[in-house]
């Protein structure tokens, strides 16, 4: 097939940014294997987080310009892309979920309810992911692969409907949990971000989808915004959820040789840092 400079120009943006992502996850997952004392449930949901990260990092690195629709790394990335990523949104909501359970609502025993969670959110992904797969949606999508141009009501009501419920319903929670936090006059530091990391990364897209759609046209600038916010996404949440003031003691500990956190010191969900 015609290999355009466009196309290269958008590859190397993809291959940049979830390089980075991919390396930041790597580190996160790297962390949670070494400290033990680390492995409380908050931490544990970090690390599903960055696992699917990595898997969607990868997927995308591959460069698939190089392909035709029918091609099966073509297919493969598309739906790599969007069962890892969809995943990915369900447990970036069950982190929010946890978290008002345990600051708001007082709720015990939280983590005993992740199995219940995460077999539902495979049931959703699953739902969001196959149909494509019988009505031949997947192939290339600009300079890569997802679900292809034509298909726009799919695009919406498979990804970027159920991401802009999962933002608005991480807006309210979040915003409860704040007002609790303000209320005990405790600190929030990084709390306030957590709400704004996917709309942030993916408003870019958003937008993109639908001028195409209402225009016709591909827009360069809107393209470069949508494969950087969702290429860095990946590094964005290693570093907002996963390196945590607890995180940066093991490290600091690490580094300077001296003890190691106990496991007193390393709190569960419901005063773990954030």
């Amino acid at each position: 097939m015609n290999i355009d400079n466009e196309d290269t120009k958008v590859y190397l943006i993809i291959l940049v940014t979830n390089s980075i992502s991919a390396l930041s996850c790597m580190f996160i997952i790297t962390i949670f294997i070494l400290a033990k004392s680390l492995r409380v449930y908050a931490f544990k949901l970090v690390l599903y987080l960055s696992l699917l990260d990595l898997a969607k990092s990868i997927s995308m690195i591959i460069p698939t310009f190089l392909e035709d629709s029918e091609d099966l790394w073509c297919r493969f990335q598309s739906i790599a892309y969007q069962c890892f990523t969809i995943m990915s949104f369900l447990i970036a909501l069950l982190m929010a979920v946890s978290l008002y359970l345990c600051v708001v609502s007082n709720a015990e025993n939280v983590d005993k309810r992740k199995l219940p969670n995460l077999a539902l959110f495979f049931m959703i992904t699953g739902g969001l992911t196959i149909p494509q797969v019988f009505l031949d949606a997947y192939g290339r999508a600009n300079s890569w692969c997802w679900i292809k141009k034509g298909y726009f009501l799919l695009r919406m009501t498979s990804f970027y409907g159920p991401l802009w419920i999962v933002n608005i319903v991480n807006l309210l929670v979040y915003w409860k949990i704040i007002k609790n936090f303000r209320k005990n006059k405790a600190p929030l530091k990084r709390l306030a971000f957590y709400p704004f990391i996917l709309i942030i990364c993916y408003m870019p897209g958003t937008v993109c989808r639908i001028m195409e759609e209402v225009t016709g046209e591909s827009y360069d600038y809107l393209i470069y915004a949508m494969v950087a916010g969702d290429g860095i996404c990946g590094f964005v949440n290693s570093v907002m959820y996963g390196f945590t003031d607890h995180v940066q003691l093991y490290i600091n500990d690490c580094l300077c040789f001296k003890r190691k956190p106990q496991n007193s010191e390393l709190l569960d969900l419901n005063s773990f840092t954030i």
